[in-house]
């Protein structure tokens, strides 16, 4: 019975130091905001919504944050745009990777600051409404709460 009770508590031992060590590494970043830099903001509607003349090429102002205090690195965004104006969910490489202090924002710019792939523009010349879709990940694979990976504006030409 002694040695039940030691083996027992060896396992949950070590159950909990790999648990307790996951969650120590694991990290949350995500797109916490996106500006259509062409566009103005429109106050008087709910959702984020830009209001632009038609424009080629658009730029985005990409805000990643870093919701953890332990610092990450980020090499991809995805850009997903439906509506009027289409894009259908490419992976862009930003031109060089980020590594975002724990509990840190930066801001990043579309197609500035991206390398591939190339030539990378947005256009929105179709007049109507189009949702603009921006999400990452950690390079690490261990996000935690992929919630708060994307963030999404409306653009209306």
């Amino acid at each position: 019975m002694k040695n039940l009770v030691s083996f027992l508590l060896s396992n949950f031992g070590i159950l909990f130091l790999m648990l307790f060590s996951f969650t120590v590494s694991a990290q949350d970043i995500g797109v916490s905001n996106v500006v259509v830099v062409q566009g103005t903001l429109d106050t008087g509607v709910s959702s984020v919504t830009y209001d632009l003349c038609a424009t080629d090429p658009v730029t985005l102002d990409i805000a990643i944050q870093n919701f953890r205090t332990t610092s990450d690195t980020v090499s991809k965004v995805t850009i997903l745009i439906t509506g009027e104006n289409t894009l259908a969910s490419t992976v862009f490489t930003i031109s060089n990777t980020l590594t975002l202090p724990g509990s840190s924002i930066t801001t990043i710019t579309f197609p500035d600051d991206f390398s591939s792939p190339s030539p990378a523009t947005l256009s929105f010349l179709n007049q109507g409404y189009s949702t603009i879709v921006v999400s990452t990940s950690s390079v690490s694979g261990w996000d935690i709460d992929s919630d708060n990976d994307a963030f999404d504006a409306v653009a209306n030409v």
